[in-house]
């Protein structure tokens, strides 16, 4: 993937890193990834540790590394839920009642402006 070939120089503690893996490509008799990429992917992270002061010897910043794999399937098989509670759902409910609200507003003009 090229958008990886060069290093990310700064990732926040707590950071996530999306990206799509997976575009479903849909002709022939099966779905297959536009992507052409494997299933299964080997990523390695590095980074460097807090620089430590020594009293005898040489200062230093250790250098940490990770492999671990990942594997798509799941990935591509995500399935997001939303919450009742969730500010997007919450202001569609709000936005309901306006609605609501306003109907009876103008239902109520109507009567008096009868009168």
């Amino acid at each position: 993937m090229k958008k990886f070939d060069k290093p990310i120089s700064v990732f926040a503690p707590g950071a996530e890193l999306e990206t799509i893996y997976f575009t479903p490509n849909l002709t022939g008799d099966g779905v297959s990834n536009h992507e052409d990429l494997p299933d299964e992917i080997r990523v390695t992270i590095s980074y460097d540790g807090p620089f430590v002061k020594k009293f005898f010897g040489f200062d230093k910043i250790e250098r940490y590394e990770d492999s671990f794999d990942l594997d798509t399937i799941p990935v591509r098989a995500r399935v997001w839920l939303s919450s009742s509670t969730e500010p997007s759902a919450r202001l569609k409910e709000i936005n309901k009642s306006l609605k609501s609200v306003a109907a009876e507003i103008s239902a109520l003009r109507k009567v008096v402006n009868d009168k």
